[in-house]
């Protein structure tokens, strides 16, 4: 049987969070664990500071909060996603109690088979059927009149910057000149996204503290994208779930993967100009 609780960090609502102002609304899910892999950790006196933990990273949707504590205090886990990107994960515990960010989702909205995504941005939510039929059929907005350049080494990512608040459901790089290379002797091979392997992209998009957001779930490896290699003419990535609560004027950086991580730099080359589209909800 499911209690549900509030914990309320803020009188409103809706989550928000910025350099300014954190607030949201949590619902706790009694002896229940999202049981899949953690971003953080952390020992917490109260399930108010775990809630508070989770509102300092816009990379967290939801906590697990053990039960019982020993004299650090009680474990605070932080997900990346909540049980709507996972329901065959949300499991019975009687260690954990578990967060997630109040939703219209709780109250089963969607008819005829789709899935409830939250946006939690906007309070409201979407219903989902084949999330790439919405990356197919809605508008992309580009976000500068500029292309935006990335380098392969010595910090030279690109940048740009949202130009309204909303949710961010995916994103777009379209190619428009230059390559990037991780080893100098091999520039007539560089690629627009990637290294050696046709495969494997390298191209990570983080938000301004350098958390990679594109894509998601990325521990700075390299990755593969489905219909797409390392001279695609765009990537277009996967849809987050749930989608990216954005701030006009926020910033997100466009990075080489070995320039991210600083290592192996050394003998990289080149840059990748491209234009960025976001899918915004």
């Amino acid at each position: 049987m499911e209690i549900l609780l509030f914990l309320a960090i803020a009188s409103r609502g809706q989550v928000e969070r910025s350099d300014e102002e954190n607030h949201a609304q949590f619902v706790e899910h009694f002896h229940s664990v999202l049981n899949i892999g953690r971003m953080a950790s952390y020992k917490v006196h109260d399930s108010m500071a775990c809630a508070l933990q989770c509102m300092r990273s816009t990379l967290c949707y939801s906590v697990n909060f053990a039960v019982h504590s020993d004299d650090q205090g009680h474990l605070c886990e932080l997900l990346p996603a909540d049980k709507y990107q996972f329901p065959n994960k949300f499991e019975s515990s009687a260690s954990y109690l578990h967060y997630s960010i109040e939703s219209p989702c709780e109250h089963n909205p969607c008819t005829n088979g789709a899935t409830c995504r939250p946006l939690y941005g906007s309070n409201g939510f979407s219903c989902e059927r084949n999330a790439r039929r919405i990356v197919n059929a809605a508008p992309w907005l580009k976000v500068s009149s500029e292309k935006v350049c990335f380098g392969a080494k010595d910090d030279s990512y690109g940048h740009f910057t949202i130009p309204r608040r909303g949710t961010i459901i995916s994103l777009k790089l379209v190619y428009v000149s230059g390559y990037v290379s991780c080893l100098t002797g091999a520039i007539p091979q560089g690629s627009h996204w990637g290294c050696r392997n046709e495969n494997e992209l390298t191209t990570l998009v983080t938000n301004g503290r350098n958390e990679v957001i594109f894509p998601r779930y990325n521990d700075n490896r390299s990755y593969k994208l489905r219909g797409y290699n390392f001279n695609s003419p765009e990537l277009v990535f996967n849809v987050l779930s749930p989608p990216l609560s954005v701030a006009t004027g926020e910033e997100f950086r466009i990075w080489y993967r070995q320039d991210l991580l600083n290592g192996s730099e050394h003998n990289n080359a080149g840059h990748t100009c491209a234009d960025v589209y976001v899918l915004m909800g």
